[in-house]
Formats: C-alpha cells, structure tokens, sequence
C-alpha cells in the first residue's frame, strides 16, 4: 500500500507485492495513517474533519464510513480500535471491522492527554500519562468484547511518545527510547540499550526476530545505529515471543 499525494488532496494506490504493478486508487483526501488488516482497508480522511473509512483490499470500494472523526490505531479479530478526535473528552472506540457499528466506547481522559492503545496478551491496553502519577504511565487492561476494565497498573518509569506506531508481543510491550521491554503480566521493565526505534518508521517485531532500523539518537551510549536483528538463543526461545 503506497499513500500519496500534496497537502490536502491525496490517493490511496494499492501495488502488486513482486512485480509492483498498480492494482487500484482510491481517493483519500487529507488521508492520515493507513491500516491493512484481513478485514480490510482502514483510513482517516476527508476535506473537512478526518473520517475512519474502510476499503475493500482487492478493489479499493469503500465498503463503510462512519460519522465521528477519529484515527485509526490498530485491529485484531474483527475489532478495529479508533482514537475519537475533539477538544473535550479522550474517547477510545472500537468498531466492528464488517460494518462499521461502535462495539463499545471507554473514556480514558476527561481533557485532552496523551495516550495509546493496543491488542496485547488478550487484552485491549490503554496507556496513559499521568502528572499526578509523578510522571508514570497508567496502564488499563480492557476486555477486547466489552471494553470492561480487567486490569491496570503504573510502569515504574515515565515510557515517552514518539513520531511512530508503538509494538508490542503478547508477553512483552517493546517501549521508545531504548526498546526495553516491558512484561505485559507485570509491568516489570528489562533494560535492552542496544536498539531504539528509527524517526516515523518504528522498528519490526516478526519472524523471532526484533528488527531495528537506522537512526541518529544520542541519548544513549552503545546503541547501534543502522539495520540489525536481534534474535535469541535456543533455550531461551519462548521467553521473548
């Protein structure tokens, strides 16, 4: 998938994956970040306020739109988990990939603040900053169907937000800068100061291996610099996965 475009007007082009021939366009104005998943195509756009759209992957056809603003954030099994755009209320939703339909909603912050969400360990997690914490995240576990809260905790230290998607494993949230990882089960962090994720292109978990990409960071000492995978040793295979 391939966005392009100038400020303000942009299309959607889907490519073949080996030959890189062109498949479909879809016009997507003031497209912001894209999402492929196996139940579709999913993007915010629109001239006006920035609607989440769904888009049929073989063709392009916008199967649903919906009326609230929002940006999309990541899915898993069916549910699509979008951040609700506006001044007031912080409002996480998440809608059914077929049709479109709010699933459920929960109110993580009643003022604007800085937050994410992601699928990880059967759980839908929020994470919140907190100056009240004394500069600690506040995590939320959330029941991927309902949206009840099933569990939370604070991280130990402050994890900083970044120019790039955050990733996760199901036992391990891999934090910014450096990429230490933090135990979903426990919030427990284990230091690893050997990577960092790269500006706006994030780093890539797959294959057993943690993939970092290039970057100019020198906030830490030791830290290598341009494309390597880390992987592990035979005994400790399912320790990291």
């Amino acid at each position: 998938m391939l966005s392009q475009g100038s400020k303000g007007s942009a299309t959607i082009q889907a490519v073949e994956f080996q030959s890189g021939k062109p498949l479909w366009t879809a016009d997507c104005e003031n497209a912001a970040r894209i999402l492929g998943d196996g139940g579709g195509i999913f993007v915010c756009s629109g001239k006006e306020s920035q609607r989440v759209r769904s888009l049929q992957p073989a063709s392009g056809v916008e199967n649903w739109r919906t009326d609230a603003t929002g940006a999309v954030l990541c899915a898993k099994n069916g549910i699509l988990l979008v951040a609700v755009k506006g001044k007031g209320p912080q409002i996480l939703q998440a809608l059914s990939e077929s049709d479109g339909r709010i699933l459920w909603s929960y109110n993580v912050s009643p003022v604007k603040a800085r937050w994410n969400a992601q699928f990880a360990a059967d759980l839908v997690w929020v994470q919140r900053w907190s100056a009240e914490a004394g500069k600690k995240d506040l995590w939320s576990g959330l029941d991927p169907l309902t949206g009840v809260v099933r569990k939370t905790y604070e991280t130990p230290v402050y994890i900083p937000y970044a120019c790039y998607p955050s990733i996760a494993t199901e036992r391990y949230f891999v934090l910014n800068r450096p990429n230490d990882l933090m135990e979903w089960e426990s919030g427990r962090i284990h230091e690893f100061r050997a990577a960092r994720h790269g500006c706006v292109a994030s780093s890539i978990v797959a294959g057993g291996f943690f993939v970092a990409v290039p970057n100019y960071c020198a906030c830490y000492p030791g830290m290598l610099h341009g494309f390597a995978a880390y992987g592990h040793d035979a005994a400790s295979a399912n320790e990291y996965a």
